[in-house]
């Protein structure tokens, strides 16, 4: 009977797999990944590529078969996954409990998973070689960095530090969960390469750039 379960569960999964569609993030086209069958399954080399847990938890995207409606984002939560941001296409931020990474998805739609690319977090206008005046500063570049709520200031600061990146100005806590920073470009890269990270745009244009027009 328990061989049975297993057969119907895996075949339900693979079923979903045709619902995987590609959306656009950063600019983008972006693929989601056949791996929703492997990771119930729990093979190691699927659960590894989505990248190493921080703090007992996941930080991916996720893909559904549709839009999860209330009673969906209460089993959710009960196998340990929480949504944040909407992406596009049924696609969403999510957040997953380190030892319910196979359970989350088991019969919650999600369809697909993937670890976020340092790339998808960086604003465009970072990536270009035309950064404007206003966002630098001897040699350094003006960000503000959005990061994951789970995460308190202090640690943020701490964190900072082990990396040898410097000190934010101020760190804010809820809503925004952000703080603004002066950094070279290589230590960009190596900021949105972090878990906890969820985004980094340029500093915004001075007030007085705004009154001149």
């Amino acid at each position: 009977m328990r061989k049975l379960l297993g057969l119907v569960l895996l075949l339900s999964l693979a079923t979903t797999l045709a619902a995987q569609t590609a959306f656009e993030l950063a600019g983008q086209t972006i693929q989601p990944p056949k791996n929703a069958c492997q990771i119930c399954r729990g093979k190691k080399k699927a659960i590894k590529a989505l990248g190493e847990p921080l703090a007992g938890r996941y930080y991916l995207i996720a893909q559904f078969k549709e839009i999860p409606n209330q009673d969906a984002l209460k089993k959710l939560a009960e196998q340990g996954v929480t949504l944040h941001d909407y992406i596009a296409d049924k696609t969403y931020y999510v957040t997953i409990q380190q030892d319910a990474i196979r359970q989350s998805v088991k019969g919650t739609g999600i369809v697909s998973l993937m670890p976020i690319e340092w790339q998808w977090k960086v604003s465009s206008s970072l990536l270009s070689d035309d950064i404007p005046s206003f966002a630098l500063k001897g040699g350094l570049v003006g960000i503000v960095v959005n990061y994951q709520e789970e995460f308190t200031p202090t640690w943020v600061a701490a964190r900072l530090r082990e990396m040898g990146i410097g000190e934010a100005a101020h760190i804010t806590g809820a809503p925004f969960y952000s703080f603004e920073l002066w950094v070279s470009r290589s230590q960009i890269e190596k900021l949105a390469k972090e878990q906890w990270v969820k985004m980094v745009c340029m500093v915004s244009p001075p007030a007085v750039l705004f009154e001149s027009h």
